[in-house]
């Protein structure tokens, strides 16, 4: 699993996705590797994210995290990956066009647009209610 929210998280997103994965992760029984890839954070935000991975991964061992920052090794991960969480930007489309399926969070109202294009195509699956975050 790839979790990827763009070079700029508006919504600060990111940690909406890893406290969802906080009621989910005990339920995982066979191993999965996580990859959570994040750009342009400050050292708040990053201590903030690297407190929640640390409490997921004691939560359950199955699941591993990996916290990648400014990587540039995108395509390779996506091309790897069994699915995405990402925003409706440019980010979908790195992730689309190495073959992965998507559920997709925007950022933006212009990026709700494009999930929603995408989602009648049946290439996305929209995780919010609009720009609600459920």
């Amino acid at each position: 699993m790839v979790i990827s929210l763009g070079g700029f998280d508006k919504r600060n997103i990111i940690f909406f996705v890893l406290d969802s994965l906080k009621s989910y992760s005990l339920k995982i029984r066979k191993k999965i590797c996580v990859f959570i890839m994040v750009k342009n954070l400050n050292v708040n935000s990053l201590k903030m994210i690297k407190s929640r991975i640390s409490f997921l991964r004691n939560k359950n061992k199955n699941i591993q995290y990996r916290l990648l920052i400014n990587s540039n090794q995108y395509n390779k991960i996506f091309s790897n990956a069994d699915i995405a969480i990402v925003n409706g930007g440019i980010t979908i489309f790195n992730a689309l066009s190495n073959g992965t399926p998507c559920i997709g969070l925007p950022q933006y109202q212009h990026q709700l647009r494009t999930l929603k294009n995408l989602s009648n195509k049946r290439v996305v699956e929209i995780a919010s209610n609009g720009m609600a975050l459920n």
